[in-house]
C-alpha cells in the first residue's frame, strides 16, 4: 500500500524552507548596506561633480574679473567676489539636502602672471550609511586658472578715407571700449596712429585714461602708412621686453597700404636743392587712394603732423605740386627703413605686386611696395626677427627682438579702395590665410567689419580672443 505525505507534513521539505528563509535574511544583511553604500556614493558623486563644475567656472570668471578695477587691489577683490558668486550659483542651497556651502579664492602674483585658486566644500547627508557610520560627509573641490598679463599695442588707421566714410567717430568709440576690457595697473596698452605720418600717441602704459583721451582726439586725414605703424608697434613691445606676458599688436585699417618709409634716390639733375641731388634719402613715399594715378609725395618719416614734406626740400618740384614727384625722385631701394623687402618672398600667393628692381615712381609700383613691406613687417614681427638699432628697454637695458607676438587685424570695408581681405588675413596669420605660416609663428585672427556699425563687435571679438589666450 503506497503512502504519501503532504508538503506540510514532509519534514525534509519544511527544513529546506527554513534554511531558505535564513539564507535570505543573511543576504539582506549583506545586500542592504551595499545598496545603501551605492546610493550614498552616487549622491556624493553628483555633489562632487556639481561642486567641481562650480569651482571651474568660478576660477575662469575670476580670471576674467581681474580685468576690472582701477588697481591691483580692486581687481583682486572683484575676482574673489565673482568667484564666490559663481560657486553659489552653480551649487544651489539645499541641493541633495546639502548644507554649509563654503568657498575661498586666493590670488598669487608672479611676474606677468596671476594664478587664481578656488576651493569649495559642502556637507552632504548620508541616507543609508548613517546606520553604520557617520550621518554626513564633506565634499570638496578645487580649481586653478592662470591669467597672464597682456601687453597690447593698438595700431589705428586715421587716414582720410576714414573721414570720407564717416567712420572716424564710430572707430574711436569702438577703440575706447576695447581698452576697457583690460586691467589697469597690470596690463599695458599703447596707442599708435597712422596716416601719412605715424605717431606714438601713447607709449605702452598701465594707466589707460590718457589713451582714451588721445583716441577721442584723433583726426582722420592723409594716406595709409601701415608698414611704419606695424614696425613701430614691434619696437614698442621690445621696449617693454616682457616675454612671459601675452604680447599683442592690433592693427585696424580701412584701406590698402599706400605709402612706405623707404630710401629713395633724388635725381642728380632735378629741381631739388643741391644738397639733395644725387643722394639717397629715407622718406615716406607713396600716394593716396586713387587707383587711376593719384598724387605721390615724399614726406618726413619723423613727422608728427600730416603730410610734412621732406626736410630741406623747399624748391623741389613736388613741394609745389606733388604730382611732379618723378621730376625729382628716380627710384626706391630694395628694402624700406626697417629692412622690409619691397618684394614678397618667393612662393607667396595673393594680391602682391612684383616690383621691378629699379621701379619707376608711379602709383602702381609704390602701392605694391607699400603692400609688400607691410606684409614683410608683419612676418618679421611674428618670427621675432632682430631690429636695428637696438631698443632701450623699460628696465634700462637693451633688446633687439621679442618672440611670441600675436597680430590681430580688423578690416573696415567702407573705403573707396578698401584693404584686401587676403592681405589682412596674411598679416594676422589667420588660420584661413592663403599664406598661413606654422610654428614658430603664432596664428592671430582677422575680423571683418563691413560697415562702421560692425566696428564695436569686431573690437570686442578681438578683446575676447586676447583674454581667452591670456587664461
Amino acid at each position: 500500500m503506497e503512502s504519501t505525505l503532504s508538503p506540510i507534513s514532509n519534514p525534509r521539505r519544511a527544513k529546506q524552507q527554513g534554511i531558505a528563509v535564513f539564507l535570505f535574511a543573511l543576504c539582506l544583511i549583506a545586500i542592504v548596506p551595499v545598496m545603501g553604500l551605492a546610493i550614498d556614493v552616487a549622491m556624493l558623486y553628483m555633489a562632487q561633480s556639481k561642486l567641481s563644475a562650480g569651482a571651474d567656472a568660478a576660477v575662469l570668471a575670476a580670471a576674467r574679473g581681474l580685468s576690472r578695477g582701477s588697481d591691483s587691489t580692486a581687481q583682486q577683490a572683484n575676482a574673489v567676489t565673482v568667484a564666490t558668486n559663481y560657486v553659489a550659483a552653480a551649487f544651489p542651497i539645499g541641493f541633495l539636502g546639502s548644507s554649509g556651502l563654503t568657498s575661498a579664492t586666493s590670488i598669487t602674483l608672479q611676474a606677468n602672471q596671476r594664478t587664481v585658486t578656488t576651493t569649495a566644500s559642502v556637507t552632504v547627508p548620508l541616507m543609508f550609511m548613517r546606520w553604520v557610520g557617520p550621518s554626513t560627509s564633506i565634499v570638496r573641490a578645487s580649481a586653478t586658472a592662470t591669467r597672464r598679463d597682456v601687453n597690447v599695442i593698438m595700431v589705428i588707421d586715421r587716414s582720410g578715407s576714414m573721414s570720407a566714410s564717416n567712420s572716424c567717430t564710430p572707430m574711436k568709440a569702438a577703440a575706447s571700449a576695447f581698452i576697457g576690457q583690460f586691467a589697469p595697473a597690470r596690463d599695458y596698452v599703447g596707442l599708435i596712429t597712422f596716416s601719412t605720418d605715424v605717431q606714438i600717441n601713447n607709449a605702452a602704459s598701465q594707466s589707460f585714461s590718457t589713451v582714451t583721451t588721445n583716441i577721442n582726439s584723433i583726426v582722420c586725414s592723409g594716406s595709409t602708412n601701415t608698414t611704419q605703424g606695424l614696425s613701430m608697434a614691434y619696437r614698442e613691445l621690445i621696449r617693454l621686453n616682457q616675454p612671459t606676458a601675452l604680447n599683442v599688436i592690433l592693427l585696424f585699417t580701412d584701406g590698402q597700404p599706400t605709402v612706405t618709409p623707404i630710401r629713395s634716390q633724388f635725381k642728380p639733375s632735378g629741381s631739388c636743392p643741391g644738397a639733395l641731388r644725387g643722394t639717397w634719402q629715407i622718406g615716406v613715399i607713396g600716394g593716396y587712394t586713387n587707383t587711376n594715378g593719384g598724387p605721390i609725395g615724399f614726406w618726413d618719416p619723423n613727422a608728427t603732423g600730416l603730410d610734412q614734406f621732406y626736410p630741406n626740400s623747399t624748391g623741389c618740384a613736388f613741394v609745389s605740386n606733388i604730382g611732379n614727384i618723378a621730376n625729382d625722385v628716380s627710384t626706391v631701394a630694395a628694402a624700406d627703413k626697417y629692412g622690409n623687402s619691397t618684394n614678397v618672398p618667393s612662393g607667396t600667393l595673393g594680391s602682391y605686386t612684383v616690383v621691378p628692381a629699379s621701379p619707376a615712381i608711379n602709383w602702381t609700383n609704390l602701392i605694391g611696395v607699400a603692400t609688400n613691406t607691410s606684409y614683410e613687417a608683419a612676418r618679421h614681427i611674428r618670427k621675432g626677427d632682430t631690429v636695428t638699432p637696438v631698443v632701450t628697454t623699460t628696465t634700462g637695458g637693451t633688446a633687439d627682438h621679442l618672440d611670441g607676438i600675436y597680430i590681430y587685424t580688423i578690416g573696415l570695408g567702407t573705403a573707396a579702395y578698401p584693404a584686401d581681405l587676403g592681405f589682412l588675413k596674411d598679416v594676422a596669420n589667420d588660420l584661413t590665410a592663403l599664406n598661413h605660416q606654422g610654428s614658430p609663428q603664432n596664428s592671430g585672427l582677422f575680423v571683418d567689419a563691413p560697415t562702421s556699425a560692425d566696428l564695436n563687435p569686431a573690437f570686442q571679438r578681438v578683446a575676447s580672443e586676447v583674454l581667452r589666450l591670456a587664461q
